[in-house]
């Protein structure tokens, strides 16, 4: 049975020609392709149909995530968050590129990934069923409105993620300025990470703190209301040591790590092991 199909893109045919022939060669499926300008044939007499049109479904949705997508992104943002800055535009659609090009351990970003390939070829298979010529240009707005409505979602969603992001460096921003206009209340505090979650201040000396000391991170703080990690920090502002060292700081804490870098910059250290390192475990006053 002979195949004969056609497929047409008004930009880069040849990239679309060569992601065909790639797919040939990868799945070794006797078809030839050829590029006539801005067209790509494709032609077997020895193959089946369904896989031909298997492996140029596959080729052109590739081709259209690469060719399209990037420019509907930004269409999307540029139409959506006229209300961001030019450079916070620019960053969020570089932030989406990076998670959509599998870069980012954003795992709805990584469903998505794979969610929007499944869609395109689906609705390309869907369309060979009964049409040999496809003009890539016209398929897009017209026959992917399911895959521009999620993406669409996806960009949405990750404006909200990047907002939140940039609220939580401001708010940041303002707790380091606050920190940097107090006067140290202690030369350096010891923070010792336990392993069930909590945590144990000592003073410079690997004492732990008076009472005087505590009742002053009392007077300043709701204990009961907040997270250990909450806890601590909200500790460590109201002491605003000169320095700090975290302990015991290796396993499961990178996000609360780099809160403290951000936040006491060029006070912060992490020590690789000593004997303060094992002292959150055998009791104490702990920040509960």
């Amino acid at each position: 049975m002979t195949i004969e199909m056609c497929l047409s893109a008004e930009k880069n045919a040849d990239n679309l020609f060569r992601e065909i022939k790639d797919e040939f060669e990868k799945k070794g499926i006797l078809a030839q392709a050829e590029l006539l300008d801005s067209n790509v044939r494709v032609y077997s007499e020895y193959e089946n149909g369904i896989m031909v049109k298997n492996a140029v479904a596959e080729a052109a949705g590739r081709f259209i995530i690469e060719q399209f997508e990037a420019q509907e992104i930004a269409k999307i943002v540029r139409s959506g968050y006229s209300f961001f800055t030019h450079e916070e535009r620019h960053d969020l659609i570089r932030t989406i590129r990076s998670i959509l090009e599998g870069s980012s351990e954003d795992i709805a970003g990584s469903l998505f990934l794979i969610r929007r390939k499944s869609i395109i070829t689906k609705r390309l298979l869907e369309y060979f069923e009964s049409k040999d010529r496809l003009y890539v240009d016209g398929f897009v707005p017209f026959r992917l409105k399911d895959y521009l409505s999620e993406l669409e979602d996806f960009v949405d969603r990750s404006a909200d993620d990047f907002l939140m992001q940039k609220e939580y460096n401001e708010f940041l921003g303002l707790l380091k300025y606050f920190v940097s206009m107090q006067e140290p209340k202690l030369a350096k505090v010891n923070v010792v990470a336990c392993d069930d979650g909590r945590y144990l201040l000592l003073d410079e000396r690997g004492d732990e703190l008076s009472d005087k000391e505590l009742a002053e991170i009392e007077k300043d703080i709701k204990q009961g209301q907040m997270s250990p990690e909450d806890l601590l920090i909200s500790s460590l502002i109201t002491l605003a040591p000169s320095a700090i060292t975290v302990h015991n700081s290796t396993v499961g804490r990178a996000e609360l790590l780099d809160t403290l870098k951000h936040i006491f910059s060029g006070r912060t250290s992490f020590c690789g092991g000593c004997d303060l390192c094992t002292m959150g475990n055998k009791g104490g006053k702990y920040l509960h």
